[in-house]
């Protein structure tokens, strides 16, 4: 039988249990969906969804879920902080669960990031058919065939909603066979998976969906059978942002009723809510029975019951507003003999009326080196940093790029916030503005800052 030495068992456990160590363990990536926000509504269209995700061993994908069912998955490059996003279009009206989750370097999936979106609307139209006009019906030769005519939008042009692309054949004499439409966010047409190819010649016109916010070139091609002809002029235009509707909640106010400086009924009456009025709820209390609202009769925010009324939308989007120590009513005592006794202080009930400091914003980049013969091409990628504080604590800090529509929820990290945004393709100064809102319900919002995107037109 052979001896085994006992150092040399010892250490072949440490090697095993070092070598486990190392391997990953951890639950997978922490993951954020950036756009749209939670209890957003769109119109019928295409929607980007753009989420980050943050892992120690690095991640390598994000993927991306439509009412729990898997609709794309991008590849990223492996970074503890990485982002990604996908452009998905609604089959029709309706609410829409977006989820998304990040995967590390070891395969290891990380939880789903949720949120809930409704889009209104018909679905969007597709094609518009041409009439053949007076074209003859033959196929042009390869040496007959010619260039395509750009007819709308205008070079240049800036569209609220979806494009409608269209061109002519400067020939009567023949027809092609059918035609490519390129598309692409820049002009050396490299990525051309936004167009789209025509059934036959007689299509010269489509309503087609393109994401907002954006600029795009477009060409046509007229195709033979079995050849290429020459390609059209090279259009552009930026697409408007969609604009974002938030619904703020309320109550509609079923009866006349006390509105009070706590949440109770034994707190003091300081004013009224007449029946028939809709408040804006300002804040709540943890049980959500009771709502911070102001009368549109009084100058001052108070309390209602949430039994007064109807609610109309999420009283959940409202913050937990603080209330100090609830105060004691009862009825004026009998006067008595005053025994001797200590003194007790009654300190009155206080609400925090003093909104956040936002002490520092800081961006990196702060400049965008990009360059381009009309537009930067794609997005850029900038982290926002902010240093704040309050004595209430927060609920929420938000990036506001205006001339995007984009509306960015910063997450806390030790003592400040940060997030990463991208804030757009077009060249010059782009305003940014940071709210913050605290857990009295009190709001602040810096002076606005910038980031500079220096490309040329």
């Amino acid at each position: 039988m052979m001896k085994t030495n006992g150092n040399s068992l010892l250490i072949g456990l440490m090697i095993l249990f070092l070598f486990a160590a190392c391997q990953s363990t951890g639950p997978g990536p922490k993951a954020w969906i950036d756009q749209p926000l939670n209890s957003s509504e769109f119109t019928a269209g295409p929607i980007t969804i753009q989420a980050h995700a943050s892992d120690p061993d690095g991640v390598t994908a994000i993927a991306f879920f439509v009412m729990e069912e898997k609709v794309g998955e991008q590849q990223v490059n492996g970074e503890r902080l990485e982002n990604a996003s996908i452009l998905w279009q609604p089959p029709a009206p309706g609410k829409y669960q977006l989820s998304a989750r990040g995967i590390d370097n070891a395969g290891n999936p990380g939880e789903l990031a949720k949120i809930e979106i409704e889009v209104n609307g018909e679905p969007l139209a597709t094609q518009t058919p041409t009439p053949k006009a007076n074209i003859k019906d033959e196929v042009c030769s390869e040496a007959e065939v010619k260039a395509p005519i750009l007819l709308s939008p205008e070079n240049g042009a800036a569209i609220q909603g979806q494009p409608t692309l269209t061109w002519s054949y400067p020939d009567g004499t023949c027809h092609p066979a059918s035609y490519v439409i390129d598309i692409s966010p820049d002009a050396t047409f490299k990525d051309i998976s936004l167009g789209f190819g025509t059934a036959d010649y007689n299509e010269t016109s489509r309503a087609w969906p393109l994401p907002a916010g954006a600029c795009y070139f477009w060409r046509v091609r007229a195709l033979l059978q079995g050849a290429d002809g020459p390609n059209s002029s090279v259009g552009n235009f930026c697409i408007a942002p969609i604009e974002v509707l938030v619904k703020v909640p309320s109550i509609s106010v079923d009866q006349n009723a006390n509105c009070r400086s706590g949440p109770g009924t034994n707190y003091e009456t300081t004013a009224q809510a007449s029946k028939g009025s809709e408040l804006e709820i300002l804040g709540r209390n943890p049980e959500n029975t009771w709502f911070w609202v102001k009368p549109s009769e009084s100058t001052i925010q108070c309390w209602i019951s949430s039994s007064i009324g109807t609610l109309n939308g999420d009283p959940l989007k409202a913050p937990i507003t603080k209330v100090a120590a609830q105060p004691v009513i009862s009825p004026t005592p009998t006067p008595t003999p005053t025994p001797a006794s200590p003194m007790f202080l009654v300190i009155p009930a206080v609400i925090d009326t003093t909104p956040p400091v936002i002490s520092s914003i800081e961006f990196i980049p702060p400049i965008i080196a990009a360059s381009g013969p009309v537009l930067c091409p794609g997005y850029v990628d900038v982290d926002i940093w902010v240093s704040a504080s309050d004595n209430s604590g927060f609920v929420d800090v938000y990036a506001e790029i205006p001339s995007t529509g984009l509306m960015t929820w910063l997450r806390p990290t030790g003592s400040h916030f940060e997030q990463a945004v991208s804030p757009g393709s077009i060249p010059g100064t782009i305003q940014v503005i940071i709210h913050a809102y605290d857990e009295a319900g009190n709001h602040a919002t810096a002076e606005a800052s910038f980031i500079v995107i220096p490309c040329t037109q």
